[in-house]
């Protein structure tokens, strides 16, 4: 639908931003605090009824404790195991979508490594993926949408045409940057 949208907007040079959706997920780790990441999993995917864009459809979990994490999620809902961390962000990054992705764990180098490598407009830290801040930009990359960000000052400079005024009431020529006068 967005895609009919953007060209029904072209002909004309309309400004148009578009969400398209993402595959969202959430990575678990194996020093994740489980309880932490079983609540921000049940909350990602299943939060607002799942009516979010930003709400997480998959779940990456490290071999090692994926068991216990499967056990307790299922106990609340079901799940992607995965053998390390190249292999979560393989995952991740394995859709045509990119809007945003969590990921679980206590390793702060591993957290900046995956905030550099998923691709995607938004990252949380041992958050889910269904935060709403509208103070800032907003918005995803791959086919989620046609690259602008929503919200915050993003959306009034997407949004806004700007128009520069020059006015000069000198009574002369002005050459620009090269007038000597």
């Amino acid at each position: 639908m967005g895609r009919l949208i953007a060209q029904a907007c072209a002909p004309d040079f309309k400004h148009c931003s578009l969400e398209m959706g993402g595959k969202n997920v959430i990575i678990v780790m194996d020093d994740a605090n489980l309880d932490l990441a079983v609540d921000g999993a049940v909350w990602g995917g299943f939060g607002t009824s799942g009516q979010r864009c930003t709400a997480a459809s998959r779940v990456a979990v490290h071999k090692s404790v994926y068991k216990d994490f499967v056990d307790r999620f299922v106990e609340r809902v079901k799940v992607i195991p995965i053998n390390n961390f190249d292999q979560a962000i393989e995952v991740a990054n394995d859709v045509p979508y990119g809007l945003s992705a969590s990921i679980y764990t206590c390793n702060v180098n591993r957290a900046f490594q995956a905030t550099r490598d998923l691709y995607t407009g938004i990252v949380y830290i041992n958050a889910p993926t269904i935060g709403a801040e509208t103070h800032l930009p907003f918005g995803g990359t791959k086919q989620t949408g046609n690259g602008h960000r929503e919200a915050a000052i993003a959306a009034i400079d997407f949004f806004t045409e700007w128009k520069t005024l020059y006015i000069d009431y000198s009574d002369k020529l002005q050459r620009a940057q090269i007038d000597n006068n």
